[in-house]
């Protein structure tokens, strides 16, 4: 707990998933490099300045597989809950899918079963996942600036409750999926995102949500 575990700049190969089981953890990289032609391995650097400008790019190998996992194997009511968990400034790359990436190759980059408080994704690059990110039962979770592109679904969140932001986010589904999904949730913030191609939310037993300033260009009827 307290720890910060830094990816730099290059590309990294996860062959099995990360099982993040402690809380207080920042896991984090020098940025998704989304802007840039740095995430493609076959690119060549020779002429560049800046080789692989801010790109911290994680691939996740195996079909089916779990980039991040979040989960404690003990029972939440004796150890509770995971505090303060960040993922911030790297790229989680499915490698290659087709559209509409459903089932597709079955990857997901983050997802978070253990019970949570003060969740944070900032500033994150996602693409060729079935799911970006899934999460369940998080309280306080700010998931904020990220380029979520290619995927299946961007967000989905399950049995959180208490206060949430999902702000100024690029979300980027195709139409078998869901830009923002949401069940049993109180009180979330959605604001400021740009959802683009299916351009899909979907609400299931959630109040009190806020949902305001976003812009919605839908490719597919």
């Amino acid at each position: 707990p307290g720890a910060v575990i830094y990816i730099p700049p290059g590309h990294y190969t996860l062959q099995t998933t990360v099982n993040v089981d402690v809380g207080f953890l920042t896991i984090k990289g020098s940025g998704h490099g989304f802007m840039s032609e740095a995430i493609r391995d076959d690119v060549n650097h020779s002429a560049w300045i800046e080789t692989l400008p801010g790109s911290s790019h994680v691939q996740i190998a195996i079909d089916n597989q779990v980039g991040f996992l979040v989960n404690r194997a003990s029972d939440p009511g004796t150890n509770g809950r995971l505090n303060s968990v960040v993922f911030q400034d790297f790229c989680l790359d499915g490698v290659s899918s087709a559209k509409p990436y459903l089932p597709g190759n079955g990857k997901t980059g983050i997802k978070v079963q253990y019970d949570t408080d003060s969740l944070r994704v900032e500033g994150m690059g996602f693409v060729y996942l079935a799911n970006a990110l899934a999460v369940r039962n998080a309280d306080a979770f700010n998931i904020t600036n990220n380029f979520i592109a290619e995927c299946g679904n961007c967000v989905q969140l399950t049995d959180s409750s208490i206060v949430g932001k999902i702000t100024n986010n690029y979300l980027i589904s195709a139409w078998a999926g869901n830009s923002i999904f949401l069940e049993n949730n109180e009180n979330c913030v959605i604001t400021g995102n740009s959802l683009l191609w299916g351009a899909r939310m979907q609400f299931k037993n959630v109040h009190r949500a806020v949902i305001t300033g976003n812009k919605f260009v839908s490719n597919f009827s």
